[in-house]
């Protein structure tokens, strides 16, 4: 096992030595189990579950603001052209 030294607050240190009397474990457990569950709880950068959990997280969007965009996006659209690139000039 790796080990290491952190500078925490006081009060964090004082948090730690209540969690750890009260679980009957060492100040260095418990520190070491919230560090493993919020390692462990985090997903990587780009991942699926990032992903999720950053759309879970983020504020709702106000429906009426979606309904602008929806709007916006409409309004901007071109029809769709049947030329292909291949097609021989209709100028000629």
């Amino acid at each position: 096992m790796t080990q290491l030294t952190l500078q925490i607050s006081e009060p964090l240190a004082q948090e730690l030595a209540l969690l750890a009397t009260e679980q009957k474990k060492s100040i260095e457990q418990i520190a070491v189990e919230n560090l493993e569950s919020s390692v462990k709880g985090q997903s990587r950068r780009g991942s699926a579950a990032a992903i999720l959990n950053a759309i879970r997280s983020s504020p709702p969007i106000d429906r009426d603001l979606l309904d602008e965009m929806e709007r916006i996006i409409e309004a901007g659209q071109l029809p769709p052209i049947n030329r292909g690139i291949f097609d021989e000039d209709e100028a000629r």
